[in-house]
């Protein structure tokens, strides 16, 4: 079951729109189309900056301009996510200087004039991220390592977030504002002691982390050479591109950004790692995003450039954290390095194909069956956390209720798949139960639970402290069944230093992510993957992509085959395939017969789920 189209809020930066000039405009939308296209759903999020190295007097024109772009654009439902500087390049002040002035209020108007220049296109939700990355040197609003300029910046980011609000309201659209770290190999900061502005001021904590690596040496060899320690063999790597050729030991960057042989904090500082962002989160009851991600971004030096393991890793840390995830927007673009990913030319097959896993849209195979509840909360130093579960799995993350009890309002979620004739249990448990008094107490309301349009006797439950309220579904007629149809190929491969990789999709849906080939062809052997799913009457096209061609020389080539292809038990003519470089092959399936649910037509194509 699922209770969102994508695992976690799906966000993006595809560029900056230009409506000002036909042919930038037109280069966006296709970034856009691109990445549309390749997760499976649009953005509810996007990403624009300020431009810092304009006057503060020209930051309103700058954000009209922006806004109005944005409208205008393929993007022009999506959320923005806007960065703030709390510096100009231009102004003659010092950091600190204009760290007092917006303290002070001297700027309320400017930033007055950028939420009205955005509220005034019709984007009534709105992020705003106030001197992000404070904490890298190369920044504009870099918090500086001295105590008074540290300060400072935290009185800017207070007064900033507190005008953010006031001009939300006056304009009558909601803000959300995020503190906004980038997570490093190092802290000398002192990032959560001495630069967090206080719960007051901050509805989201977040953090930009990119797959970039750079692991500290354990020292050098008698020869001279930095040693990296290999946390896959327990042995010391001479080289990057050895330390890096290891996925193992990204990973465990990744984890511990600072470890050495010795010591997962071997830095001269304290690193500032993901998990300790995430940790930090969950201790102040704020929900977590990940303004900027990205991958890929082998112009740097210190990456991988189709790197499949960045995106499986990032899922992974994020699913585990049991926090709220407000949204995550991933970089596909070459601007700010080479970061691009959902378009063919970028060359980065094995990463598309893990962001669109772990991250794009993942519609279920003809969803018969809806569980709809209703929650509402009261809030008390932060909402109420809590997560659901059905017949003990646990769907999606940390939710958040946001809907008063007291005020008799309520929220609704809504939970689609595929459940047996049953009976069924749904799990609401709250996380996170907090009492400073009277009235001054956070708790949980599942208010009702219906199924398949059914309100369900006894759903409703008061939690007052972290409990599991327990729901019981009733059974299903024995005769209602999920129709499907049966796609099956046959594969081979001509391996070569690993197996061939390929990617299959169904009328631009994924399969999942790579899939990989096993049996040998010379030997005549053949292996049956069988897909199971839901299809309108058609026709429609598979295509199978080759994703890891490699050749050394005679008799060392990596080869795939599609061997042959039935459909619902009959042959696909013309399937059979042979794949001797990367390359994309096209297969038609014929029509199927209508399938009706509910007395309607089905025509869309639902995902296609692997067997087990």
């Amino acid at each position: 079951m699922t209770n969102a189209s994508t695992p976690f809020p799906l966000g993006a930066y595809v560029g900056q729109p230009d409506n000002s000039s036909t042919v930038n405009q037109s280069a966006f939308n296709a970034e856009y189309s691109s990445f549309v296209k390749l997760l499976g759903t649009e953005p509810k999020f996007l990403n624009y900056f300020l431009n810092e190295n304009e006057p503060l007097s020209g930051w309103s024109g700058n954000a009209q301009w922006a806004a109005t772009s944005a409208a205008a654009s393929a993007a022009k439902s999506a959320t923005p996510i806007i960065a703030l500087p709390l510096t100009s390049s231009v102004s003659g002040l010092t950091a600190d200087q204009q760290y007092k002035a917006f303290a002070s209020g001297q700027y309320d108007s400017v930033v007055q004039g950028v939420v009205k220049a955005w509220a005034q296109q019709g984007f009534s939700n709105q992020v705003w991220r106030p001197g992000w990355e404070m904490n890298i040197p190369s920044m504009p609003s870099y918090a500086g390592t001295d105590p008074q300029t540290q300060a400072d910046w935290v009185a800017a980011f207070q007064h900033v977030s507190t005008v953010l609000h006031q001009a939300a309201a006056a304009n009558g659209v909601t803000v959300q504002v995020v503190w906004n770290p980038s997570v490093t190999n190092y802290d000398t900061l002192g990032v959560l002691k001495n630069l967090y502005p206080g719960n007051a001021y901050v509805d989201v904590i977040g953090a930009d982390v990119y797959a970039d690596a750079y692991p500290y040496s354990d020292g050098t060899n008698a020869a001279g050479q930095q040693l990296y320690h290999n946390w896959s063999t327990g042995g010391e790597d001479t080289s990057l591109t050895q330390w890096l050729a290891d996925p193992v030991n990204r990973t465990h960057y990744w984890t511990n950004p600072a470890a050495t042989k010795w010591s997962l904090d071997g830095s001269s500082g304290h690193n500032l790692s993901l998990q300790t962002l995430l940790d930090f989160a969950k201790a102040q009851g704020k929900p977590f995003a990940v303004p900027e991600t990205g991958a890929g971004n082998a112009a740097g030096g210190h990456d991988v450039a189709d790197d499949a393991a960045f995106p499986a890793w990032l899922s992974q840390t994020l699913q585990a954290s049991n926090v709220a995830i407000k949204f995550v927007s991933i970089w596909d673009s070459n601007g700010g390095g080479n970061f691009e990913f959902s378009s063919a030319s970028a060359g980065k097959p094995l990463e598309a194909a893990a962001w669109a896993k772990y991250f794009g849209a993942t519609p279920v195979a003809s969803a018969a069956d809806t569980i709809t509840l209703k929650v509402s909360e009261d809030a008390f130093n932060g909402d109420a956390h809590f997560t659901i579960t059905v017949d003990g799995q646990q769907i999606g993350g940390v939710q958040v209720a946001t809907a008063s009890h007291a005020a008799g309002a309520t929220q609704a979620i809504s939970l689609q798949g595929n459940l047996g004739a049953g009976p069924h249990t749904v799990g609401v448990t709250f996380l996170d139960d907090a009492y400073g008094g009277p009235n001054l107490d956070r708790n949980l309301y599942v208010d009702s639970v219906a199924f398949n349009g059914t309100t369900v006797a006894g759903g409703n439950a008061a939690l007052y402290w972290n409990r599991t309220a327990s729901v019981a579904l009733p059974a299903k007629a024995a005769t209602e069944t999920t129709p499907s149809d049966t796609l099956t190929i046959n594969v081979s491969e001509d391996a070569y230093a690993g197996d061939a990789q390929f990617l299959l999709t169904v009328d631009g849906n994924a399969v999942g992510g790579p899939l990989t080939a096993t049996a040998s062809h010379a030997a005549g052997q053949t292996a049956t993957m069988t897909f199971v799913g839901s299809f309108g009457t058609g026709p429609h096209t598979a295509a199978v992509t080759f994703l890891n061609d490699a050749y050394g020389g005679t008799g060392q080539d990596r080869n795939l085959y599609i061997d042959a292809m039935t459909f619902n038990g009959k042959a696909v003519a013309g399937a059979a395939s042979a794949f001797y470089w990367n390359q994309t092959q096209s297969i038609a399936i014929p029509a199927s017969a209508a399938l009706v649910t509910g007395g309607t037509t089905t025509n869309a194509v639902s995902i296609i789920v692997p067997t087990s």
